[in-house]
Formats: C-alpha cells, structure tokens, sequence
C-alpha cells in the first residue's frame, strides 16, 4: 500500500471519517452480540444452543440459514423480553421487518465468523464489528507482563492507570452463559495484579471505550449494595491455574471458591477507584496522564493509520517512564511505538491451555515511556 500522509491539512477529515467508520463498526459489533445471543443463549428457548462457527459452516455449506438458527430466532422474537441482555437487544431491532433485519445479520456475521475460522482470515478483525468480548485469560498476558516490570525495574510505582477497551461480557461468540449478569474483568484483575506485585499501594484506574454500554455498567456498579464479580475460567496450563487460583485475593472476599469458578464480593475501595469515560483512543484527547496504560484485544482491530494515532495518544498519555502493556506483537507496532518514544522492555509468549483443537496461547509487550518526543515523520506502509 502506498504511504498515506496525515497533516495539518488532512487531519481534520481523516479524523470524522474514523469516526464515522467507528459508529459503524460499533453497531456492526452490537448487531453481532445479538446473533451470538440468539444461538447461545438459554434465557428465551428450550432449544439447544447452537455453536456459532458451527452454524457458521452449515450455513457456508448449505447456502442457506440454517433449521437451527431460523428456530432460535423464531423463539428470540416470540418470547417475552426478560434479562438485561435480551431487553438491550431487542430494542436493537426495526419496529418493522424485525426477523429479516436479524436474518441480514446472520448472514453478516457467519459470512465473516467462516471466513475467520475455515479460511483463516489473516484481516478478520481489521473489518469485523467492534465487539466487547471479554473473558479472564485476557489477563493472564497483563499479569505476566507486571511480574517482569517488578522483576526488571523494581522501583517502579504505579498509581495512575489507564485501560483501553475494558471490555463487557455480554454475549461473546464463545463460551456464552447468561446465568450471570454481564461484567468487566479487566480493570479489577489488574488491580488485583499490581497489589499482589507490590506496584501500586492504592490504584486509581480510569477506562474509556467507545460503547456506551460498557461505560453505564462501570456507573451502576457503585450504586450496588454488595458488588459481586463472578468470573468462569477455561482449564490450563499449570501456572496459568496458579494465576488463576490466586485472581481476586487483594479486591475483596472470594467466596464459594471452586478450581474454575470465583466470585468475589468487591471491595467499596476497589469500586470507587473504578471509572470509565466514553472515548475513542484514536481520535479524542485522553483524560490525563498515567503511569500505566493497558490495551489488550483492542489494536487488532485497528488499521496502520488508526493505530499511529492511537499509540500516539497513548504515549503523549503517559507520564515519563510510565509503561505501556499490550497483548499483540507485530512490527508496525514497534515502528510507531519508537517514533512516540516508547522503548521496548520485553515481548513474550505464553501458553494459556491445551484448548479443544489446537493450544491457545496469548502474549504480551511491554513498553516504557522515554524523553524522546514524537517523530511526525512516521510514514503509514
């Protein structure tokens, strides 16, 4: 691709064209959680669940929608509406043509869900919907990428953070149970994280996401009388389960613990250091600076120009030796990381389990914070 130039001139149109291509993708995302809803989901129907990349390839196959998933969907807009998820996602639908609208977005999604897991889609995620999927493994890369800073630079303090896209468990495409309410990991994992390590006596962490939704669950969750974080975890690796046996021990009270499952009665003191502020790390200003900015599963979605923005953002963000940990490794990344002064600590990668088919494995970067200032003679390539 030819080098694409960004200037004084250009910046204010390649700016509202980002975000109108994030307003699309974000309800291209919504849309997508409705579907992975609608298949999963044990809330509306007594029909079995139906696995999204397997509805994914009989659709493929059969060039039609499935029996399965036209039943499910059938039974979605029958029911009543009962459960924050199905409430949220019905309002999603148009007053009129509500089953073709849903139907139009099952071919979407399994069109691009086949393409990713059959055809192995090198750009899946540069163009599918902006999802808030989360799940707790996610986090597994962030503690290990602390455990080395506290390993190499035991002096470092933490006391201001910054999570990019904490993400919602609402209705992933895998390992959906709407048994529990949704929830956000992220933020509590890594103060868990930095108490444990010794980084940080008191975290003040600060998220911003581009779903509104994501920011409301952040705002309600002080008002509850006893806030409650319940987190399924996926079968590992032996130090991935030491990781996990140990998850929750300095944000609260772990109660009814078992190897895969944790529910942790929050600390007041842990909630109210929690808030989140709707925002774009590609085109809006941060709220402040930090000590540490995270951003993992987030700039996979981003193409070269949305990425050289965003981690120009975050290294104006940071503070001096302040560190930025994210959970993808590629050059591009070093590329724009340097030209922000952002040197590379570490990179590695870490296997997380068996899984069903193949290994899953994750890993992580670490980057620290220079004097250096911003070359704005970074070329996109």
């Amino acid at each position: 691709m030819a080098a694409q130039q960004i200037n004084a001139t250009s910046f204010p149109e390649v700016v509202e064209s980002i975000r109108a291509d994030t307003r699309r993708r974000l309800a291209e995302g919504e849309n997508e959680h409705l579907i992975f809803f609608i298949l999963q989901s044990r809330s509306f129907t007594k029909l079995p669940p139906v696995e999204p990349a397997l509805s994914a390839l009989d659709f493929t196959l059969q060039q039609r929608v499935p029996d399965s998933a036209q039943a499910r969907v059938n039974d979605f807009l029958t029911a009543k509406p009962s459960g924050e998820r199905m409430v949220y996602l019905r309002r999603l639908l148009p007053q009129q043509g509500a089953r073709e609208f849903i139907l139009k977005q099952y071919r979407r999604t399994m069109g691009g869900l086949y393409a990713k897991e059959f055809e192995h889609s090198t750009d899946f995620y540069l163009t599918r919907g902006h999802s808030t999927d989360s799940n707790v493994a996610a986090n597994y890369a962030v503690w290990n990428a602390l455990r080395v800073v506290q390993a190499t630079h035991p002096d470092v303090r933490i006391r201001r953070v910054l999570i990019v896209g904490p993400g919602l468990d609402f209705a992933p495409r895998t390992g959906f149970d709407d048994s529990r309410p949704p929830q956000s990991y992220q933020p509590f994992a890594v103060a868990d994280a930095l108490l444990q390590l010794g980084l940080s006596e008191s975290p003040s962490i600060e998220c911003v996401d581009i779903n509104p939704r994501v920011i409301q669950y952040f705002e309600r969750l002080p008002a509850e009388k006893k806030p409650l974080l319940e987190i399924e975890s996926i079968p590992g690796e032996p130090e991935y389960m030491d990781y996990f046996a140990r998850l929750g021990t300095h944000i609260g009270t772990p109660r009814n613990e078992e190897p895969l499952h944790k529910r942790i009665a929050l600390s007041p003191n842990i909630v109210r250091n929690v808030m989140a502020l709707e925002r774009n790390i590609v085109t809006d200003i941060l709220p402040g600076k930090y000590d540490l900015v995270i951003a993992t599963n987030v700039l996979v979605y981003l193409d070269s120009r949305s990425l050289l923005l965003a981690i120009a953002n975050i290294g104006g963000a940071l503070n001096p030796g302040g560190l930025f940990v994210l959970n993808e490794i590629r050059p591009s990344i070093d590329i724009f990381a340097t030209a922000a002064g952002l040197e590379p600590l570490q990179a590695r990668t870490l296997r997380i389990a068996q899984g069903a088919a193949s290994p899953l494995f994750d890993a992580f970067a670490v980057y620290r914070k220079t004097e250096a200032k911003l070359d704005t003679k970074a070329e996109l390539k």
